[in-house]
């Protein structure tokens, strides 16, 4: 059997009476690192230990560490019992802890105190309206949740922080104010309120270190997006709500053309990995799936028998010509959809029916749905960019510019949240410390206001 003891958080005071009375037991002791200030209490009571350290200069990676340090524990468990430290809570962030669970091996946990508690006490924060843990080396953008308060751990060094930095920016900004705690519940305790663009700019970054993001409830989250595109989705895609008269939107149809426009582009910006995908480049990147091939856009096209595509007239356009045509645009990337749209559409590569472009919208949508529950960044990212591309489309379809469409809504949006913001200025209240369902009644407050001038 494998006792699996954890040596706290802080230092050699922290240690519980179990722990210690585990590591006078007899069992050979093993400890995960060294490079912890409880070990002390080891070298005090000269109690003998092997640490795991060497093999942090050995590996490759954190994974395969942690894989031999299973491997090695098992072996040394199968005719005697020995005992297992790790720093902090077994149960916190410890990945040889859970491979060892999965493992299905007999163990006995022995509760230690986690990093959690210093952390909480050092930016004195209540973690009960809302609080989640993420783990910096398995760190996911899309875990995240703005309206909770969040404790990353694991950020070993400026590398690990610089990529933290990266993904989170890109949510928040990167004027928003973060904590930065080292050494939480050691003398040696520092703590930095910093904005998130400084993360990697502090000298004081060790294997103690996490990051604490302090929620906000007026940033969009990801699955608030999800939620946002569906309700929309529902709307849109039914004929009778776009109220089509000779080739004419009514102000409303227009509103939620423009909103799926907004949203698309958000899902974008949201969804970005890494850097390497951003709105623009994905709109070009559908833009040249068109201009480079015309034969899969006869190929694939899922329902091509609703169009009006006229292969006789392509071929009398030339296709080599007009391809060149559609690679010589060189714009910003909606006014470039738009050209190739036009281009195409003056071919006879046009849809019938304004349903059918709406169909293909809800259609994307749908698969943008089964991307994510697959949880595939590039396919994600594939179908975002084919949800807007078919948005800008339909835009066209109708006779819309989308710049100008989405101008509209973007000017009515801003002037809707000043005379909100307003609203709370006169009623005392503070939009940030609001709740989603009271900050949606200012909106549609200011909306209605809005509708009476």
């Amino acid at each position: 059997m494998i006792n699996i003891i954890g040596l706290g958080a802080t230092d050699k005071f922290g240690l519980t009476l179990e722990a210690i009375n585990a590591m006078k037991n007899g069992n050979e002791n093993f400890l995960r690192t060294k490079e912890h200030r409880a070990v002390e209490y080891f070298y005090d009571e000269n109690i003998e230990f092997k640490s795991f350290d060497y093999l942090y200069e050995k590996e490759n990676s954190f994974e395969d560490v942690y894989s031999e340090i299973v491997d090695f524990l098992i072996e040394e468990s199968k005719n005697k019992d020995i005992n297992y430290f790790v720093p902090g809570n077994p149960l916190i962030a410890e990945r040889t802890v859970v491979k060892l669970i999965e493992s299905s091996i007999e163990y006995n946990i022995i509760m230690g105190m986690s990093f959690i508690e210093p952390v909480l006490r050092a930016v004195k924060r209540d973690p009960s309206e809302g609080f989640k843990l993420l783990d910096g080396d398995y760190f996911n953008k899309y875990d995240i949740d703005t309206h909770s308060d969040i404790i990353v751990t694991q950020i070993y060094n400026k590398r690990t922080a610089s990529d933290l930095k990266l993904d989170i920016s890109e949510i928040y900004g990167d004027e928003y104010m973060i904590y930065l705690i080292t050494d939480a519940g050691l003398d040696s305790e520092d703590l930095y309120y910093i904005p998130i663009y400084e993360l990697d700019r502090v000298e004081n970054i060790n294997h103690q270190s996490a990051v604490y993001i302090p929620k906000n409830n007026e940033i969009l989250n990801f699955r608030d997006l999800l939620i946002e595109v569906e309700k929309l989705s529902e709307k849109i895609t039914d004929i009778n709500h776009l109220n089509i008269k000779e080739n004419n939107l009514d102000i409303e149809s227009l509103e939620n053309l423009s909103k799926m426009l907004i949203l698309s582009i958000l899902a974008i910006n949201l969804s970005e990995e890494e850097g390497l995908y951003n709105f623009y480049e994905i709109i070009e990147k559908s833009c040249e799936i068109i201009a480079e091939n015309g034969d899969f856009i006869k190929n694939t096209m899922e329902k091509r028998k609703d169009l009006r595509y006229n292969c006789d007239s392509l071929q009398k356009e030339g296709k080599v010509s007009l391809i060149r045509k559609l690679k010589s645009y060189n714009e910003n990337a909606l006014l470039r959809a738009s050209n190739v749209i036009d281009d195409v559409s003056s071919i006879g590569f046009i849809w019938d029916e304004v349903d059918g472009a709406l169909e293909k919208v809800s259609e994307e949508l749908e698969e943008v749905y089964e991307a994510i529950k697959k949880d595939i960044s590039y396919e994600i990212s594939n179908e975002l960019g084919d949800l807007i591309f078919s948005s800008v489309n339909l835009c066209r379809y109708l006779g819309f510019n989308p710049e100008d469409v989405l101008d509209l809504t973007i000017d009515k949006f801003i002037r809707r949240f000043e005379i909100m913001s307003e609203l709370a200025s006169k009623k005392n209240m503070k939009l940030e410390y609001l709740d989603l369902k009271d900050q949606d009644d200012l909106y549609n407050e200011a909306k209605h206001i809005l509708e009476k001038d």
